[in-house]
């Protein structure tokens, strides 16, 4: 059972997310904002997951596409609503479509990742009748990086 804004002993909040038809989790304490799309300038050479770069803030951020990090493929005319931008070293931004309700978890709802994405997903849960993929922060930049394929065959 996923508790929406209560303050159980042990929990933890997702900002929930939509991106083409998957649903992702965050953990909010790495959220620092949530911004209006902005379409990024394309990069040479990035890597498919790597959607280019775009100011927020005062900031370059990395803008990142979580269906494609999780070996997803994608229409490349996609439009996007939001940019979720992460805190971290990396300067990252996270492509959505739609910005849904921040939850609150605990460790019982969460079904451990498959050992597929077991690195960049930390675990999945069922929340309004859909899977959402809760990502781990640490591994997105590396994830986007290296790509999917070789990071699992690298470990």
């Amino acid at each position: 059972m996923v508790h929406e804004h209560s303050e159980p002993l042990n929990s933890l909040q997702l900002q929930v997310f939509r991106c083409g038809h998957l649903h992702f989790g965050i953990s909010a304490e790495f959220i620092k904002s949530i911004a209006e799309w902005q379409p990024p300038a394309r990069l040479p050479n990035a890597p498919n997951a790597v959607l280019g770069v775009v100011g927020v803030h005062g900031h370059i951020l990395t803008v990142l596409d979580p269906m494609i990090l999780l070996g997803e493929s994608a229409p490349s005319d996609r439009s996007f609503g939001s940019l979720i931008v992460l805190k971290g070293d990396e300067q990252l931004a996270l492509a959505v479509d739609e910005v849904g309700k921040l939850v609150e978890v605990t460790s019982a709802d969460v079904q451990p990742a498959s050992n597929d994405n077991s690195r960049l997903v930390a675990g999945h849960l069922h929340h309004n009748g859909k899977n959402v993929f809760i990502l781990r922060e640490n591994e997105l930049f590396a994830t986007a990086i290296l790509g999917r394929e070789r990071r699992r065959r690298r470990f």
